[in-house]
């Protein structure tokens, strides 16, 4: 049995506090450590009929073991099946940015169950893990366990587990009061923890005066957050600046798909996720984006020097989006098939529930201004 994971390399995990008053939990519990296991592939090289058993995961520290799980039976079929479900019609493209530019998955040769003819394969795609302890987790070590005409075999494989995050010094891309409307720890949205380079990214709103986000009628112009400036997060060079791409008439609405296939031909099929969007690398090799910008109001270009606190654009509402917003996140490379999303912290941010300066990785719900 052929075995291979998504990334090979190592892991992220987002660390973050307890809240005691979401989780019940005392203040004074361990921080926990929340990763993505992005793919896990089995190809069955025999030359008879596979069997999977069961497959389980081991999140370690040191050697030592934190927290088990696993698949068996009916509950490894119903994983297995999932994990095509999520797979079948995907874009290239689209299937490029789940496993870092690895196009490894074929839905012809996939099975949704436990039994793998020779050349068939199996997997499991986004498996999700937070482990709350007082010692880091460094390790995942996965093993999976098959019959075949020898009998019962198995195979372990590990990756490293890695919680770093920025390098670099950074302000935050919306001056004033912001509400955080999707982060890290929100896993239901496709363009976000699911997508290797936008695994850490925040939608970035602001509020209208009586505290709603969606104005009567929905009208770009109505939103709160729509024409505030964008700033840069560090001082760097502008790799990459798309500008022009339309935006959706409402909040809530978009493009007629013959438009949006006119769009991706002139502009890739990138930008009809992300609309009007900037790429400035900083140092340490790090790369900030922003995305769904407001059409023609990017202004600088592809090799301009930026500084920090520079205002590069206005937020818009171009791209997949429910409404005018900022999309931000940080990447360890230029190219948004290729690069991994890196958990950053803003050094200018005060937390409007505590009223006390935030350095943690910001998550779904919080209000911030900045100082």
């Amino acid at each position: 049995m052929q075995i291979d994971i998504y990334p090979r390399e190592y892991l992220i995990a987002a660390t973050r506090r307890v809240d005691p008053v979401v989780t019940g939990m005392p203040a004074s519990s361990p921080p926990e450590y929340d990763f993505l296991l992005r793919g896990l592939f089995m190809v069955n090289e025999e030359g008879t009929q596979a069997v999977l058993d069961g497959i389980s995961f081991d999140a370690r520290s040191g050697g030592a073991s934190l927290m088990t799980r696993g698949y068996s039976g009916r509950a490894l079929e119903r994983r297995l099946a999932r994990t095509v479900d999520g797979l079948t019609g995907m874009f290239p493209e689209l299937s490029e940015m789940f496993f870092g530019g690895a196009r490894s998955w074929n839905n012809k040769a996939v099975r949704s169950d436990k039994r793998l003819e020779p050349g068939q394969r199996a997997g499991l795609m986004l498996e999700h893990f937070r482990v709350t302890h007082d010692r880091p987790v460094d390790e995942l070590t996965i093993t999976i366990v098959w019959t075949g005409a020898a009998g019962s075999s198995r195979a372990q494989i590990s990756v490293p587990v890695d919680a770093r995050h920025s390098a670099n010094q950074l302000e935050f891309p919306v001056p004033g009061t912001s509400w955080i409307l999707s982060a890290f720890d929100n896993t239901k949205v496709i363009t976000h923890r699911q997508l290797q380079s936008q695994e850490f990214g925040v939608d970035v709103v602001q509020l209208r005066h009586d505290g709603s986000y969606h104005p009567p009628g929905r009208r770009n112009e109505d939103y709160a957050c729509y024409g505030s400036g964008v700033v840069a997060v560090a001082s760097g060079t502008v790799v990459a600046a798309i500008d022009g791409y339309p935006e959706n008439p409402t909040g809530g609405s978009s493009l007629s798909p013959r438009q949006i296939e006119r769009l991706a031909r002139r502009y890739g099929r990138f930008p009809t996720l992300v609309g009007n969007h900037l790429i400035i690398k900083h140092e340490h090799g790090e790369h900030s984006f922003y995305g769904h910008l407001q059409p023609h109001s990017i202004g600088v270009k592809s090799g301009d020097r930026v500084k920090r606190g520079q205002l590069i654009g206005k937020i818009g509402n171009a791209g997949l989006s429910g409404g005018p917003h900022l999309h931000f996140s940080l990447m360890d490379g230029a190219d948004v098939a290729l690069a991994r999303g890196i958990p950053c912290r803003f050094e200018n941010l005060i937390n409007r529930f505590t009223e006390q300066r935030e350095l943690a990785l910001l998550e779904s719900g919080w209000i911030v201004e900045t100082s």
